[in-house]
């Protein structure tokens, strides 16, 4: 009946296993900052998660942060579609490449943290987030092109970090419309 895992400031290493999927009751992971032996960085700590973490229906957090992942985003976020129930990811700090992937089927999300990786290409399916979405940090990425007019986010749309990346072009109108985003406070 185990309904969170917490692991932070550890000497983990290896891969959490497939076998994580049998703690059905589970609601939360976090697994954060691990230590360093003599303040150096090991790149071999946690270097995989299986994708079977986000089977788990019960699951609404997945805090997995510095820990150096080196996977593919969309990969890693494919298995996503099987649980709608998700509010919280945050994958920031772990040399996660490729692109955005479709969110569409996460209707619970709230807070969505991508930030400090190697993520490229472009913002387009940041229109595929629900309108149930308070913050979006993409900060410290490789992002290009245009930010996309997200219109259907705008109803409880608190934060957009999008500093670092190398989009361009014009901020869509709708971002300056109280009408539009009348909660907006960080862009």
């Amino acid at each position: 009946n185990v309904i969170g895992i917490e692991f932070k400031h550890n000497k983990l290493n290896g891969i959490i296993p497939d076998s994580i999927s049998k703690l059905t009751n589970l609601i939360f992971i976090h697994i954060t900052n691990p230590i360093f032996e003599n303040n150096k960085k090991d790149s071999n700590y946690i270097y995989h998660i299986s994708h079977k973490l986000f089977e788990i229906a019960s699951l609404k957090e997945v805090i997995i942060k510095n820990v150096n992942l080196k996977q593919r985003l969309d990969t890693f976020l494919y298995f996503t579609s099987i649980n709608e129930g998700l509010e919280i990811i945050d994958l920031s700090y772990n040399s996660l490449v490729g692109e955005l992937p479709d969110f569409s089927a996460l209707h619970s999300l709230s807070e969505l943290n991508l930030s400090n990786n190697a993520l490229s290409g472009s913002l387009s399916n940041l229109n595929t987030l629900n309108n149930k979405v308070l913050h979006i940090k993409l900060h410290n990425n490789f992002f290009t092109g245009t930010i996309p007019s997200i219109n259907n986010l705008n109803s409880n749309l608190l934060s957009l970090d999008l500093r670092n990346n190398t989009i361009e072009g014009d901020v869509p109108s709708s971002f300056f419309s109280i009408n539009y985003f009348p909660n907006l406070k960080y862009v």
